[in-house]
């Protein structure tokens, strides 16, 4: 009994040892490198750092397996030493330097023009908060920069060029939170940062604001220029109404899409009521139906639609002219669009979404419930 005993236990041993060595030959030599660098002092900067290097390989040939296997095994080393252990911080002037440095070098939505820019981006009347790790105590690993507001932005530049955000907007009269630019590291791209970010915040200003009714964005649509020009290359039969097409007519003897076309790349057409009103009617419902019929499967194709939304968010509005900056115009001829955080209906539109890609919509902007987009 006691031999019999003996050899299964070590026939248990040999089986253990035996999966011990093929799990250390099978596991790519490049994650215990991971492990090893990430215990050095800097280490996480430079592996972030590494991470972002090898998704610009990606980018130049996105045909290398050993590059993309590589990147996805630091991804999930990166995810799994992140999350969980993030501190959130308000950023504000009288943060350290090299932290203010560092969110100019990164932001990915809206530029910084020069300090003065960023000065009234973390002052009075707004909000700038960044997840940060032990490991980089100065350096933001993601950060959402924050409008408080009487009501639901519609404007980019109304945002950043306020001169005097806190004396337009004094704190009795703050209902609103919009969150216009969301930025996290290049090396983090594909670690889910933006949704832990948004909820943390919202948690932080609800105890600074609790009279803050409304977290909403300000969101660029960034794919939808080059998906209508995808449109027009097919020749896409259905892209202009009738009404639209007569109106269009007026202006020559082209066909009426190709009036469309030409408008939009003039180089100052937004600056013209006369062209900006004519086409604004066809943009617009063209630009619903991207955002909310266009996918990628069953989910939005727009990554900063899929984002929000798979959030929780409801696609609230879609804003005329809202960014005429010269990236705004190249991307989504200017248009922006309004994702609302209903804090009561977040999960359930997240569980729908992700169940079968329902969007949210406002039931109260023809727009967006228009079957004729």
């Amino acid at each position: 009994m006691n031999i019999a005993s003996d050899r299964a236990g070590n026939t248990d041993r040999a089986l253990l040892r035996t999966q011990q060595i093929l799990n250390q030959t099978s596991t790519p030599l490049y994650n215990r490198f991971f492990d090893q660098v990430y215990r050095l002092a800097n280490g996480l900067r430079f592996l972030i750092d590494m991470r972002s290097d090898l998704l610009e390989v990606l980018a130049q040939d996105k045909s290398s397996a050993s590059v993309a296997s590589m990147s996805d095994a630091l991804m999930e080393k990166l995810q799994s030493w992140l999350l969980g252990f993030l501190e959130l911080q308000r950023i504000t002037w009288s943060s350290p330097a090299i932290t203010l440095e560092k969110m100019t070098q990164y932001e990915a939505v809206h530029g910084f023009q020069d300090w003065t820019d960023l000065k009234r981006r973390v002052g009075r009347g707004r909000r700038c908060f960044g997840f940060f790790h032990r490991g980089m105590p100065n350096d933001p690993l993601a950060f959402v920069q924050v409008a408080l507001v009487t009501d639901i932005s519609d404007n980019i530049q109304k945002i950043l060029n306020d001169p005097s955000p806190s004396h337009v907007n004094p704190s009795e009269t703050i209902r609103s939170a919009i969150f216009y630019s969301i930025t996290s590291q290049r090396g983090l791209s594909g670690i889910e940062l933006g949704n832990s970010l948004i909820k943390s915040v919202v948690e932080a200003l609800q105890k600074e604001f609790p009279f803050i009714h409304t977290f909403c964005t300000l969101s660029p649509i960034p794919r939808f220029r080059q998906w209508l020009n995808s449109q027009f290359s097919q020749q896409v039969s259905d892209l202009i109404t009738p009404e639209e097409a007569k109106l269009l007519s007026a202006l020559g003897t082209k066909q009426p899409i190709q009036i469309l076309q030409d408008i939009i790349q003039t180089t100052n057409w937004f600056k013209d009521p006369n062209l900006s009103g004519l086409v604004k009617q066809p943009l617009m419902r063209l630009c619903s139906r991207y955002l909310l019929s266009q996918k990628r499967g069953y989910l939005a194709y727009d990554p900063v639609a899929n984002f929000h939304i798979r959030n929780g968010a409801c696609v609230h509005r879609i804003n005329w002219l809202a960014d005429v900056s010269e990236k705004g115009i190249a991307q989504s001829l200017g248009m922006m669009v309004n994702y609302n955080y209903i804090l009561s209906k977040v999960e359930s539109n997240n569980s729908n979404y992700l169940r079968d890609g329902t969007i949210s919509v406002n039931e109260n902007d023809p727009l967006l419930t228009s079957r004729n987009g």
